[in-house]
């Protein structure tokens, strides 16, 4: 089997106004690392230049990520500049310089004409077929407010109608302890509180709004949200009697063998795009999935393998 393509992850800025419970950038207090519009521009660029130059491996995967990214821009300057930097994008995108782009958002802004613009071009050029999109939701912790969880899905169910057959959404759902007792307990994730019994909380969700489902451990910021690792494996096991190789496709993916490169631009003292990709634990995972438990002596990608490991064992 061919490794495949090394990622570049380039977090254009942190800046974000949503204020979910488990964010780094909430938490350590980090907002003084968000940009203003003269350095998000200056961000834009240094990734630009980054892709166009000779450190870049040809063909490889790149992944866009913030902060949020396409929600709503104060300047018509740093509007113009961000969808040329998608025009950019997509055109390596047909010479073959990007094989994949990643794009992340988490659809909370009200003005969608920046990511439709994307899309379009998308669309226009055929590409649907190597973007990979995906956005976030999850049961407790992400919403301030049910008015920005109810715009959250509606903006999801548009973009699902709008580009039906194409677009492809994977929505990321954080297991922490709310998250993995309504998975075990089938509460349907998009109306809290109502049991769904027939189709569980992930395929129920997958179905209610035409997208996949991926569930991301949630690296430990406040222990009160933090699920045992017994929590954990019994919400991927729930979620794959209802969707069966759900279990075996999740550990393949986390256990993938690929290289990847994390650029942030760092204003300041230093106005440079700055290398930050996390050291590897001696087990060959990162070290950032060894914080999934408060003791910090396991690590996430292998004890879901060895859960994995006995949970087919059993199945047998």
């Amino acid at each position: 089997m061919n490794r495949p393509k090394p990622i570049y992850e380039f977090l254009l800025w942190a800046n974000c106004n949503n204020h979910c419970k488990f964010c780094f950038q909430q938490h350590q207090g980090q907002k003084d690392t968000f940009l203003s519009d003269e350095q998000k521009i200056e961000s834009i660029q240094s990734v630009r230049n980054f892709i166009a130059s000779k450190d870049y491996i040809f063909g490889s995967h790149v992944l866009i990520v913030g902060g949020e990214i396409f929600g709503g821009f104060s300047s018509a300057k740093l509007s113009l500049e961000f969808e040329n930097f998608l025009d950019f994008l997509i055109k390596r995108m047909i010479v073959g310089k990007i094989d994949l782009l990643y794009v992340n958002t988490n659809l909370l802004y009200d003005n969608l004409e920046s990511l439709v613009y994307f899309l379009d071009k998308i669309d226009k050029n055929n590409l649907f077929g190597r973007l990979k999109f995906t956005t976030s939701y999850d049961y407790s912790g992400r919403f301030s407010s049910e008015e920005d969880r109810s715009t959250m899905l509606s903006h999801l169910k548009v973009l699902t109608n709008n580009y039906k057959g194409k677009l492809k959404v994977v929505t990321n759902m954080i297991l922490t302890k709310p998250m993995c007792n309504a998975i075990i307990h089938d509460i349907d994730l998009w109306c809290p509180g109502l049991v769904n019994i027939h189709k569980g909380s992930i395929a129920g969700f997958m179905e209610q709004y035409n997208c996949e489902v991926n569930t991301v451990p949630y690296i430990i910021l406040d222990e009160s949200l933090a699920a045992t690792k017994e929590e954990i494996i019994e919400a991927l096991k729930r979620t794959d009697h209802f969707i069966p190789g759900y279990f075996k496709a999740y550990v393949d993916n986390f256990n993938l063998d690929q290289d990847k490169f994390l650029y942030e631009y760092h204003a300041g003292n230093l106005n440079k795009l700055v290398f930050c990709s996390t050291e590897n634990a001696p087990c060959g995972h990162s070290i950032n999935f060894n914080r999934y438990q408060t003791d910090r002596k396991t690590c996430f990608v292998c004890d879901m393998l060895k859960a994995y490991k006995e949970y087919s064992n059993e199945n047998k």
